[in-house]
């Protein structure tokens, strides 16, 4: 998924809705569960292509689900992740 720019909060929500729940939230990182499949998505503002594609096939979700799934869930923007600009 080289193409898709996604936070670590909306892969969670977009993994709230098939099904995973959230069992522990340390600094850095959350681990969610589903049945035996545990998921671990790191804290950062937007999730590389490599990291995301990991989550999928620990989900075992595939990207045309897992798309579906993004574009129901009803994640804000963290604009607080985002560093101010001088001038604005």
């Amino acid at each position: 998924m080289k193409d898709l720019v996604i936070s670590a909060n909306e892969c969670i929500d977009a993994l709230r809705m098939a099904g995973f729940w959230v069992a522990e939230t340390s600094k850095g990182c959350t681990l969610l569960k589903r049945g035996t499949r545990f998921v671990l998505v790191p804290d950062v503002l937007v999730l590389s292509p490599d990291v995301l594609d990991g989550i999928l096939d620990a989900a075992s979700l595939s990207e045309d689900g897992f798309l579906a799934l993004l574009s129901e869930a009803p994640t804000m923007p963290d604009l607080r992740a985002v560093p101010a600009v001088p001038g604005l």
